[in-house]
């Protein structure tokens, strides 16, 4: 099943298709079913539901310096001011930047990593940060281009990061940099489990300011 996310909630009169095409699969005793698709939106996604029952892998890469073995996280994707084009990746070990070029070696020596141990089903994580087709620079400069446009902002988070999108917590950040004032800025955000990093950007041509409201503090502000 293919861009599992991307299809009808109902086939008609038979009802979810997705519980349909499983329910083909029953006659067969070596049947294999393979779920595969960009995430959507958090609550709504059924490759998400997928995935939340499986066992939950995902793919480490050691630092070309360090060693250290990690998952590749886009907070971690770093560039000078203005110049995306040389984005590099900042080690969660050893701190140290690491060049676009070193990608391959640091794929090739990855492996998977089994976060749900309670499952027998396999299930898989992977963005285009570790695409050989896609440089860190081209996602820079895409996740700039973004920046005031949800529409594109969920696309880049959906399909390159493959993340979810959360339309509860867009709103309230978004309601929230209102509040305090920061209406006269492009705002965009970045979900996590644990926070929402707020991104906002001056009109007038200031560097870019990233602010990481957590969800707690967030939440009281919000209420408040």
């Amino acid at each position: 099943m293919d861009e599992l996310d991307r299809w009808e909630d109902s086939a008609g009169a038979e009802g979810d298709p997705a519980a349909l095409a499983i329910a083909r699969t029953r006659t067969f005793w070596n049947g294999k079913m393979l779920m595969v698709s960009s995430p959507t939106v958090k609550g709504a996604s059924r490759i998400e539901a997928a995935f939340l029952e499986s066992d939950q892998r995902f793919y480490h890469v050691p630092c070309p310096q360090c060693r250290r073995r990690q998952l590749l996280v886009w907070q971690r994707i770093e560039w000078p001011e203005n110049k995306p084009e040389e984005a590099q990746y900042r080690c969660a070990g050893c701190e140290q930047l690491i060049p676009h070029h070193r990608k391959a070696w640091m794929v090739a020596n990855g492996h998977w990593v089994v976060t749900n141990r309670a499952s027998n089903i396999a299930g898989f994580h992977l963005s285009e940060l570790c695409s050989p087709w896609r440089p860190w620079s081209a996602l820079a400069v895409e996740w700039l281009a973004a920046q005031g446009n949800i529409e594109r902002l969920s696309a880049f988070i959906n399909t390159s990061l493959a993340e979810l999108w959360d339309d509860q917590a867009a709103g309230a950040v978004y309601a929230l940099a209102a509040i305090h004032g920061l209406a006269s800025h492009g705002v965009s955000l970045d979900m996590e489990a644990e926070r929402v990093a707020l991104l906002c950007q001056n009109l007038q041509p200031v560097p870019v300011a990233t602010y990481q409201v957590y969800r707690s503090q967030f939440m009281r502000s919000f209420h408040a």
